[in-house]
């Protein structure tokens, strides 16, 4: 059980991870993790997911719209620019776009990475490693729905649409990013609920359509998001003062 269960998930993070991601050599997962019949259930779902060239064409399409648009957005001065281009055909919500992005800086403050003040919880027959674990992908729970549920119906997806209607090049990754089918099946999942904790990640089901995104990867999704509405909170407070 030893052997195949760190087989199956050090194959799961080095296609769906990011570098370093996975287990360590210095900790035993079963330390963290008692063998149950969850523990058999993760580990099929994440075979049947390794075996889906859908999903992993998906999870490949998304992987290369981020990268895209960390690499647009480590120039921050083109962005400005795009949004100067279409300032006079846009409403620049500044309240709409401010409380995502204090809500979504508030949920950051409860990952356990960011501070200390989650990590004494103590739950009877819980490895404190995994009440860690869980703490973690909590807080990436709810950064993702901010990003990915709360603005989809807000300013900032009115914004990269309409820039990318004018063919404004950050704002068309953006755009693309979000509607792809990965982003999009993990927003259905979101919004109905229908997620839980896995052995390597976070689980999303959107009507039989699986997903399970490592911490890793789905901390890329939250940085870059965040990056591009903070930028337009500035742009839209600048305009307006």
């Amino acid at each position: 059980m030893n052997f195949d269960l760190i087989k199956t998930l050090k194959e799961y993070y080095t296609f769906f991870g990011v570098e370093n991601e996975g287990p360590s050599d210095d900790i035993s997962i079963f330390d963290i993790i008692p063998i149950n019949d969850n523990l058999e259930s993760d580990l099929a779902i994440l075979r049947k997911i390794l075996k889906d060239n859908v999903n992993k064409k998906h999870f490949t399409n998304c992987q290369n719209l981020i990268e895209d648009l960390a690499n647009n957005l480590s120039e921050m001065a083109f962005f400005i620019e795009e949004l100067k281009q279409i300032k006079d055909k846009i409403n620049f919500d500044i309240e709409g776009i401010s409380n995502g992005i204090i809500w979504f800086q508030q949920a950051q403050e409860t990952d356990p990475r960011q501070t200390n003040n989650l990590k004494d919880i103590e739950l009877d027959g819980i490895a404190p490693q995994l009440i860690n674990i869980l703490q973690i992908e909590g807080s990436l729970i709810l950064r993702l729905y901010i990003a990915l549920v709360y603005m989809r119906s807000g300013p900032v997806y009115d914004i990269l649409r309409i820039g990318s209607k004018n063919k404004c090049k950050t704002m068309n990754v953006s755009y693309r990013l979000f509607n792809s089918d990965y982003i999009r099946h993990i927003r259905n999942s979101l919004s109905h609920g229908t997620f839980k904790a896995n052995i390597a990640g976070v689980y999303f089901n959107d009507n039989s359509y699986e997903i399970v995104a490592t911490t890793g990867f789905l901390d890329k999704i939250c940085i870059w998001f965040f990056v591009l509405y903070y930028q337009c909170v500035l742009f839209a407070k600048k305009e307006i003062d």
